[in-house]
């Protein structure tokens, strides 16, 4: 035999509720049509759900695992080993266990000199309840043992880590390092304690926000742009903004998180940040009505200033509120208006709908205003900011979300009787198992 084909996949679950069977495609098909040995883990499969094993190939099924005191969730694992019938006389099983399968490859196919011992296996994860301690030490005594006839050869998931850190470093956090090399720690600066998100703690005295930025920034596992957010504050500090310590809201001795950000909330930053910031007009803007049925509250335009250090671009305006037949309730906060603005009959007073008592007192003495089809999410968004208590979380806004149904378990939490939306919101997610998995 001149060559031999071995191919290994994890497809996560044999039926999709996209594509169904996974291993009726036609892409999936063309692409093993040269592979002799074909072995397919997390099946996610007990033994009566049909496989669809292609023409031309035998089967092994090694169904998932579903225990009896777990109520929720999938089951567990479960692998297909496919082998097509030309190597029948050549093949054979030697162990079949609930999470692996030892076969044998005779020398006479032809690809090797001595007998080769094919494991396939799938190890869950050391979280997962169905992991046990025997899995590693049976496999490291299967290999002893079948190394001694022959040539052994490993394919599976053994959901293991194999390093403690990354093989690349951020260019970003290569500056960072080189610029503290040169910076002592000052004998006069504010001590602050710093959290990262793994549980450590890092103590240091600063100077400069500069600084602080640096040597919080040093970690491997730092985002090209983070945040840093002292202990009791709702507001955190993006690591790109400038000034001193106290234009930050830093005047002693403080406790502050790390907390790094994902590649798409990276570029929404920078992106705002490259956004070029609107200057007020010479003259009033041409008032404009919303157009009928908008769900979008219009917005009349005078001044707002974004704070300093923001990451935001500057707005005008002067009135939030919303259009005829708008879905959403009017705002007007009066740190937005003038007392011209505020008595004027031009901007008369309405009542709102109210959504639930406590978003409606968020909403209260607040007016309608026709003007605009601009709308600014950001001020919207400020202003509900400023009614929320961040102080505490009530238990009822402990947020269980599992990530394969994200929207659903928020639903399910928001739809509480306890539920207050004018508090902090907790979130943990969690496994199938309803075990938590970080985040």
């Amino acid at each position: 035999m001149s060559s031999f084909h071995i191919s290994f996949w994890n497809i996560q679950g044999l039926y999709s509720s996209t594509f169904g069977c996974k291993t009726t495609q036609p892409e999936f098909l063309k692409s093993i049509e040269n592979v002799d040995i074909l072995i397919l883990t997390e099946t996610w499969c007990r033994t009566e759900t049909p496989t669809h094993c292609p023409k031309g190939y035998n089967e092994i099924v090694i169904p998932s695992l579903k225990n009896s005191n777990i109520r929720h969730g999938r089951s567990s694992g479960g692998i297909l080993v496919w082998y097509k019938e030309n190597l029948t006389k050549h093949i054979s099983i030697v162990q079949l266990g609930k999470s692996h399968c030892w076969l044998k490859l005779q020398s006479s196919t032809g690809i090797s000199v001595n007998d080769i011992y094919l494991c396939a296996i799938y190890v869950p994860p050391i979280e997962s309840p169905y992991y046990e301690e025997e899995y590693m030490d049976n496999l490291y005594t299967d290999i002893s043992h079948f190394q001694a006839q022959g040539n052994v050869l490993l394919c599976g998931d053994l959901n293991a880590s194999t390093g403690s850190e990354i093989d690349y470093v951020d260019p970003q956090v290569v500056e960072r390092r080189q610029h503290m090399t040169s910076v002592p720690e000052p004998e006069e600066g504010i001590l602050i304690k710093l959290k990262f998100s793994d549980g450590r703690l890092q103590r240091r005295r600063f100077e400069t926000h500069q600084d602080l930025v640096a040597f919080a920034g040093m970690d491997d596992m730092s985002s090209e742009v983070f945040s840093l957010q002292l202990a009791m504050s709702p507001t955190p500090i993006l690591s790109t903004s400038t000034g001193t310590l106290a234009d930050n809201g830093i005047h002693e001795s403080c406790t502050m998180y790390v907390l790094w950000m994902a590649g798409h909330e990276v570029e929404e930053v920078l992106e705002s940040q490259r956004s070029p910031i609107r200057s007020r007009p010479t003259s009033p803007p041409q008032m404009e009505s919303s157009p009928p049925h908008s769900p979008f509250p219009s917005l009349d335009t005078d001044t707002l200033t974004s704070p300093p250090h923001s990451p935001f671009p500057s707005m005008d305006m002067d009135t939030l509120t919303s259009p005829p037949h708008s879905t959403f309730p009017s705002l007007y906060a009066d740190s937005l208006t003038s007392p011209r603005r505020m008595t004027s009959p031009k901007h008369p007073t309405h009542n709102i709908s109210p959504i639930s008592p406590q978003l409606s007192d968020m909403f209260e003495d607040h007016v309608v205003d026709v003007t605009s089809n601009e709308v600014d999410a950001w001020v919207m968004l400020k202003h509900l900011k400023s009614k929320i208590d961040f102080t505490s979380s009530p238990s009822a806004n402990l947020v269980n979300v599992c990530r394969d149904d994200v929207l659903g378990c928020a639903i399910r939490a928001f739809q509480r009787p306890l539920f207050d939306p004018c508090r902090k919101v907790d979130i943990i997610f969690v496994d199938d198992w309803d075990l938590r998995c970080g985040g």
